[in-house]
């Protein structure tokens, strides 16, 4: 049976990531899980299935003093998010170069911009990360098409703590993980839009992982034929 990895990512000054991990049964709804317990994406991503972590920028680089904050940069920490990326990129072409790649959407919200350079480190984040995989198209052909765009409220509002709770996500559920629980509500949120036999769901694997599922079809409606002497 063939496994199924979808790593995810909440960007930021403080990078967020978690992957899980399925097989084929789940994704088609076939397995006994699904069976016994309907929709029950939880009971398929086992302990063991899912890891998850935070990658600090603030304390990246920290060994070379100064580098990390400042260096010439002002408060933009250049270093402490590259570093983040060059990790990003590593995690997702070396380690898991199958799996699925989802990052939250940024959209700035006027009532929290502060003018400080931290405010748009998702944003510079996303564009070196989607540069670095378009960059590994030579090794890997397609590699840039592996990732989407998650909008933020989706996962939140379907993953609530509760819920992530008592689907067996729990150690995550606290403020000091607070992104790589936003992570694991991505990645959660992105495999459940992936299950069933519905086009959406068809439409959604075949995007994630084209080298296994294939393109689904869209069949044209039947066309009736005129009865005799019909004006069409």
């Amino acid at each position: 049976m063939t496994d199924f990895t979808v790593i995810a990512f909440d960007p930021g000054g403080t990078t967020g990531w978690a992957a899980m991990t399925v097989d084929e049964a789940c994704l088609l709804g076939t397995c006994p899980h699904h069976s016994t317990h309907g929709d029950s994406l939880d009971a398929c991503v086992a302990v063991g299935n899912w890891e998850w972590g935070q990658i600090d920028a603030a304390n990246l680089g920290s060994t070379r003093a100064g580098e990390t904050m400042g260096y010439g940069h002002d408060a933009m920490n250049l270093i402490g998010e590259n570093e983040t990326v060059n990790w990003m990129l590593w995690k997702c072409n070396n380690e898991l170069p199958n799996a699925a790649v989802a990052l939250e959407k940024f959209v700035l919200d006027p009532r929290a911009a502060s003018g400080k350079f931290d405010l748009l480190s998702p944003v510079r984040i996303i564009s070196a990360f989607s540069f670095g995989m378009w960059a590994a198209e030579v090794d890997m052909p397609g590699n840039h098409r592996r990732f989407q765009l998650i909008n933020r409220g989706d996962p939140k509002r379907t993953c609530t703590n509760e819920r992530m709770k008592r689907w067996g996500f729990k150690a995550v559920v606290t403020h000091n993980t607070r992104h790589a629980l936003d992570a694991s509500r991505i990645a959660f949120y992105f495999l459940r839009d992936c299950v069933g036999n519905s086009e959406k769901a068809r439409e959604k694997r075949w995007r994630a992982w084209p080298q296994h599922f294939p393109d689904p079809e869209v069949r044209a409606k039947p066309v009736r034929k005129p009865n005799l002497g019909e004006r069409i």
